[in-house]
Protein backbone atom coordinates (compact mmCIF):
# COMPACT_ATOMS: atom_id res chain seq x y z
CA UNK A 1 0.00 0.00 0.00
CA UNK A 2 2.76 2.57 0.78
CA UNK A 3 4.23 1.96 -2.73
CA UNK A 4 0.90 2.44 -4.63
CA UNK A 5 0.60 5.30 -2.32
CA UNK A 6 4.09 6.32 -3.17
CA UNK A 7 3.96 6.12 -7.08
CA UNK A 8 0.65 8.13 -7.14
CA UNK A 9 2.33 10.99 -5.72
CA UNK A 10 5.28 10.44 -8.36
CA UNK A 11 2.57 10.00 -11.05
CA UNK A 12 0.54 13.23 -10.06
CA UNK A 13 3.74 15.48 -9.98
CA UNK A 14 5.03 14.38 -13.01
CA UNK A 15 1.57 15.17 -14.71
CA UNK A 16 1.67 18.53 -12.68
CA UNK A 17 5.23 19.55 -13.79
CA UNK A 18 4.09 18.32 -17.55
CA UNK A 19 0.85 20.78 -17.42
CA UNK A 20 3.12 23.36 -16.42
CA UNK A 21 5.79 22.68 -19.10
CA UNK A 22 2.35 22.60 -21.62
CA UNK A 23 1.51 25.98 -20.29
CA UNK A 24 4.76 27.61 -20.43
CA UNK A 25 4.60 26.01 -24.29
CA UNK A 26 1.49 27.22 -24.82
CA UNK A 27 1.78 31.07 -24.05
CA UNK A 28 5.33 30.92 -26.10
CA UNK A 29 3.32 29.59 -28.78
CA UNK A 30 1.14 32.18 -28.59
CA UNK A 31 3.39 34.80 -28.83
CA UNK A 32 6.03 33.13 -31.26
CA UNK A 33 5.14 35.07 -33.93
CA UNK A 34 5.27 38.20 -32.67
CA UNK A 35 8.90 37.22 -31.18
CA UNK A 36 10.12 36.50 -34.40
CA UNK A 37 8.71 39.47 -35.80
CA UNK A 38 10.19 41.68 -33.29
CA UNK A 39 13.32 39.58 -33.64
CA UNK A 40 13.96 40.31 -37.28
CA UNK A 41 12.41 44.02 -37.32
CA UNK A 42 15.25 44.89 -34.83
CA UNK A 43 18.30 42.77 -36.31
CA UNK A 44 17.26 44.11 -39.62
CA UNK A 45 16.35 47.58 -38.58
CA UNK A 46 19.87 48.47 -36.94
CA UNK A 47 21.59 46.51 -39.93
CA UNK A 48 19.82 48.43 -42.68
CA UNK A 49 20.63 51.44 -40.92
CA UNK A 50 24.16 51.07 -40.32
CA UNK A 51 24.63 50.07 -43.54
CA UNK A 52 22.38 52.64 -45.83
CA UNK A 53 23.24 55.73 -43.57
CA UNK A 54 27.09 54.94 -44.29
CA UNK A 55 26.47 54.21 -47.69
CA UNK A 56 24.88 57.63 -48.24
CA UNK A 57 27.49 59.36 -46.46
CA UNK A 58 30.50 58.00 -47.83
CA UNK A 59 29.34 58.60 -51.11
CA UNK A 60 28.24 62.42 -50.32
CA UNK A 61 32.01 62.13 -49.32
CA UNK A 62 33.84 60.69 -52.41
CA UNK A 63 32.41 63.36 -54.62
CA UNK A 64 33.24 66.18 -52.03
CA UNK A 65 36.81 65.08 -51.94
CA UNK A 66 37.18 64.72 -55.73
CA UNK A 67 35.84 67.95 -56.14
CA UNK A 68 38.19 69.66 -53.43
CA UNK A 69 40.62 67.76 -55.32
CA UNK A 70 40.14 69.26 -58.56
CA UNK A 71 39.39 72.55 -56.84
CA UNK A 72 42.86 72.82 -55.78
CA UNK A 73 44.42 71.84 -58.52
CA UNK A 74 42.47 74.53 -60.66
CA UNK A 75 43.71 76.98 -58.29
CA UNK A 76 47.15 75.79 -58.77
CA UNK A 77 47.23 76.18 -62.71
CA UNK A 78 46.24 80.72 -61.95
CA UNK A 79 42.60 79.91 -62.69
CA UNK A 80 39.33 80.79 -60.59
CA UNK A 81 37.68 77.20 -59.26
CA UNK A 82 34.57 79.23 -58.40
CA UNK A 83 34.46 80.86 -61.83
CA UNK A 84 35.02 77.25 -63.56
CA UNK A 85 32.62 75.25 -61.16
CA UNK A 86 29.54 75.65 -62.71
CA UNK A 87 30.87 74.68 -65.80
CA UNK A 88 32.47 71.74 -65.06
CA UNK A 89 29.61 70.66 -63.36
CA UNK A 90 27.69 70.79 -66.33
CA UNK A 91 29.87 69.01 -68.49
CA UNK A 92 30.35 66.33 -66.29
CA UNK A 93 26.99 65.89 -64.99
CA UNK A 94 25.87 65.65 -68.84
CA UNK A 95 28.52 63.07 -69.63
CA UNK A 96 27.26 61.26 -66.72
CA UNK A 97 23.88 60.99 -68.22
CA UNK A 98 25.41 60.00 -71.54
CA UNK A 99 27.83 57.54 -70.73
CA UNK A 100 27.15 56.27 -67.13
CA UNK A 101 30.33 57.67 -65.64
CA UNK A 102 30.01 59.20 -62.22
CA UNK A 103 30.84 62.55 -62.10
CA UNK A 104 33.37 61.85 -59.28
CA UNK A 105 35.24 59.77 -61.67
CA UNK A 106 35.16 62.48 -63.89
CA UNK A 107 36.71 65.18 -61.74
CA UNK A 108 39.57 62.82 -60.25
CA UNK A 109 40.05 62.71 -64.82
CA UNK A 110 40.40 66.35 -64.86
CA UNK A 111 42.54 66.68 -61.63
CA UNK A 112 45.03 64.33 -64.19
CA UNK A 113 44.87 66.55 -66.96
CA UNK A 114 44.03 70.64 -66.15
CA UNK A 115 48.64 70.22 -65.07
CA UNK A 116 49.08 68.29 -68.09
CA UNK A 117 47.28 70.27 -70.54
CA UNK A 118 47.95 73.82 -68.40
CA UNK A 119 44.07 74.88 -69.33
CA UNK A 120 40.87 74.16 -67.60
CA UNK A 121 38.94 74.66 -71.12
CA UNK A 122 40.85 72.15 -73.30
CA UNK A 123 40.79 69.44 -70.28
CA UNK A 124 37.20 69.81 -70.47
CA UNK A 125 37.16 69.62 -74.51
CA UNK A 126 39.36 66.51 -74.12
CA UNK A 127 37.49 64.32 -71.15
CA UNK A 128 34.71 63.16 -73.66
CA UNK A 129 37.38 61.31 -75.14
CA UNK A 130 39.19 60.18 -72.65
CA UNK A 131 35.77 58.15 -71.50
CA UNK A 132 35.53 57.17 -74.75
CA UNK A 133 39.18 55.46 -75.08
CA UNK A 134 38.59 54.16 -71.18
CA UNK A 135 35.73 52.48 -72.94
CA UNK A 136 37.58 50.85 -75.93
CA UNK A 137 41.26 49.77 -74.07
CA UNK A 138 39.38 48.58 -70.66
CA UNK A 139 42.40 50.46 -68.67
CA UNK A 140 40.80 53.10 -65.60
CA UNK A 141 39.55 56.35 -66.36
CA UNK A 142 42.99 57.94 -64.68
CA UNK A 143 45.41 55.99 -67.04
CA UNK A 144 43.27 56.91 -70.47
CA UNK A 145 42.94 60.96 -68.83
CA UNK A 146 46.69 60.65 -68.76
CA UNK A 147 47.25 58.81 -72.24
CA UNK A 148 44.82 61.63 -73.65
CA UNK A 149 46.46 64.36 -72.08
CA UNK A 150 49.96 63.22 -73.19
CA UNK A 151 48.78 62.48 -76.85
CA UNK A 152 47.31 66.04 -77.13
CA UNK A 153 50.68 67.37 -76.11
CA UNK A 154 52.92 65.40 -77.74
CA UNK A 155 54.41 64.14 -74.85
CA UNK A 156 53.84 60.20 -76.85
CA UNK A 157 52.71 59.64 -80.45
CA UNK A 158 50.43 56.76 -79.24
CA UNK A 159 47.93 55.13 -76.90
CA UNK A 160 47.88 52.62 -74.90
CA UNK A 161 45.28 49.47 -76.21
CA UNK A 162 43.38 51.35 -78.72
CA UNK A 163 45.64 51.23 -81.84
CA UNK A 164 45.98 55.11 -82.06
CA UNK A 165 49.07 56.72 -83.63
CA UNK A 166 49.70 60.59 -84.03
CA UNK A 167 52.16 62.03 -86.82
CA UNK A 168 54.94 64.02 -84.61
CA UNK A 169 53.43 67.55 -86.54
CA UNK A 170 50.11 67.42 -85.51
CA UNK A 171 48.79 69.84 -82.94
CA UNK A 172 46.65 69.36 -80.29
CA UNK A 173 42.65 70.12 -82.18
CA UNK A 174 44.25 67.70 -84.65
CA UNK A 175 44.76 64.89 -82.44
CA UNK A 176 41.69 64.94 -80.38
CA UNK A 177 39.85 65.26 -84.03
CA UNK A 178 41.78 61.91 -84.74
CA UNK A 179 41.35 60.23 -81.28
CA UNK A 180 36.98 61.40 -81.69
CA UNK A 181 37.03 59.97 -85.26
CA UNK A 182 38.71 56.74 -84.11
CA UNK A 183 37.03 55.89 -80.92
CA UNK A 184 34.32 58.13 -80.45
CA UNK A 185 30.32 57.44 -79.00
CA UNK A 186 32.19 54.04 -77.18
CA UNK A 187 31.49 55.41 -73.49
CA UNK A 188 27.89 56.16 -74.67
CA UNK A 189 27.94 52.78 -76.49
CA UNK A 190 28.39 51.04 -73.32
CA UNK A 191 26.30 52.35 -71.13
CA UNK A 192 23.60 49.93 -70.54
CA UNK A 193 20.16 50.22 -68.38
CA UNK A 194 21.76 48.79 -65.32
CA UNK A 195 25.10 50.95 -65.45
CA UNK A 196 22.55 53.92 -65.82
CA UNK A 197 20.04 52.66 -62.98
CA UNK A 198 23.59 52.59 -60.69
CA UNK A 199 24.77 55.77 -61.20
CA UNK A 200 21.23 57.47 -60.41
CA UNK A 201 21.14 55.49 -57.62
CA UNK A 202 24.88 56.74 -56.09
CA UNK A 203 23.83 59.99 -57.25
CA UNK A 204 20.79 60.00 -54.95
CA UNK A 205 23.18 58.65 -52.36
CA UNK A 206 25.21 61.88 -52.69
CA UNK A 207 21.86 63.92 -52.69
CA UNK A 208 20.60 61.97 -49.40
CA UNK A 209 24.05 61.95 -47.91
CA UNK A 210 24.77 65.80 -48.57
CA UNK A 211 21.29 66.32 -46.68
CA UNK A 212 22.50 64.33 -43.98
CA UNK A 213 26.31 65.93 -43.21
CA UNK A 214 24.75 69.11 -41.36
CA UNK A 215 23.20 66.87 -38.14
CA UNK A 216 26.82 64.45 -38.38
CA UNK A 217 28.61 67.67 -38.58
CA UNK A 218 26.97 68.95 -35.20
CA UNK A 219 27.02 65.38 -33.89
CA UNK A 220 30.68 65.04 -34.81
CA UNK A 221 31.62 68.21 -32.54
CA UNK A 222 29.56 67.45 -29.99
CA UNK A 223 31.16 63.48 -30.08
CA UNK A 224 35.12 65.73 -30.17
CA UNK A 225 33.86 67.64 -27.32
CA UNK A 226 32.67 64.87 -25.09
CA UNK A 227 35.73 62.69 -26.29
CA UNK A 228 38.17 65.44 -24.54
CA UNK A 229 36.26 65.83 -21.57
CA UNK A 230 36.11 61.65 -21.05
CA UNK A 231 39.96 61.65 -21.62
CA UNK A 232 40.81 64.05 -18.82
CA UNK A 233 38.05 61.75 -16.33
CA UNK A 234 39.90 59.56 -13.39
CA UNK A 235 41.01 56.30 -14.73
CA UNK A 236 38.73 54.40 -12.30
CA UNK A 237 35.61 56.26 -13.15
CA UNK A 238 36.06 55.67 -16.92
CA UNK A 239 36.88 51.92 -15.91
CA UNK A 240 33.62 51.36 -14.41
CA UNK A 241 31.78 53.68 -17.47
CA UNK A 242 33.51 51.08 -19.85
CA UNK A 243 32.57 48.41 -18.46
CA UNK A 244 28.45 50.04 -18.40
CA UNK A 245 28.87 50.71 -22.04
CA UNK A 246 30.07 47.06 -22.55
CA UNK A 247 27.31 45.77 -21.33
CA UNK A 248 24.62 48.07 -23.15
CA UNK A 249 26.29 47.61 -26.49
CA UNK A 250 26.29 43.54 -25.77
CA UNK A 251 22.29 43.93 -25.07
CA UNK A 252 21.68 45.94 -27.87
CA UNK A 253 23.85 43.05 -30.28
CA UNK A 254 21.92 40.37 -28.86
CA UNK A 255 18.42 41.86 -28.64
CA UNK A 256 17.44 41.02 -31.90
CA UNK A 257 18.82 37.63 -32.47
CA UNK A 258 17.46 36.64 -28.25
CA UNK A 259 14.14 37.56 -29.60
CA UNK A 260 14.36 35.10 -32.59
CA UNK A 261 15.52 32.39 -30.19
CA UNK A 262 12.58 32.83 -28.13
CA UNK A 263 9.99 32.40 -31.18
CA UNK A 264 11.51 29.44 -32.39
CA UNK A 265 11.82 27.95 -28.76
CA UNK A 266 8.89 25.96 -29.19
CA UNK A 267 9.50 24.32 -31.84
CA UNK A 268 12.87 23.90 -30.63
CA UNK A 269 11.53 22.13 -27.52
CA UNK A 270 9.03 20.34 -29.24
CA UNK A 271 12.28 18.41 -31.60
CA UNK A 272 13.85 17.89 -27.94
CA UNK A 273 11.02 16.35 -26.64
CA UNK A 274 10.46 14.40 -30.12
CA UNK A 275 14.38 13.01 -29.67
CA UNK A 276 14.18 12.04 -26.35
CA UNK A 277 11.44 9.84 -26.75
CA UNK A 278 12.93 8.36 -29.43
CA UNK A 279 15.97 7.79 -27.08
CA UNK A 280 13.37 6.02 -24.63
CA UNK A 281 11.96 3.86 -27.02
CA UNK A 282 14.78 2.71 -28.72
CA UNK A 283 16.29 1.97 -25.08
CA UNK A 284 13.30 0.08 -24.09
CA UNK A 285 13.30 -2.09 -27.37
CA UNK A 286 16.98 -3.07 -26.77
CA UNK A 287 16.23 -3.69 -23.08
Amino acid sequence: MAEDARLRVIIEAVDNASAQIKGVFGTLEQNAKAFRTAGIALTAFSAVGVVVGKQMVTAFLEQERAARTLATVVENTGSSWEANRRQIEAVTTALMHKTAVADEQQMRALALMVPILGDVNDALAALPAVLDVAAVSGVGMEMAARGVAQALTGQTDTIMRTGLEFDKAMGPAERLALIMGKVGGAAAASADPMSRLGVAVNETKEKIGQALMPALTILADGLSTVLTWVQQIDPRLLAVAGSVAVVAVAFAAIAGPLALFVGFLPQIAGGIVIIQGLTVAISGAAA
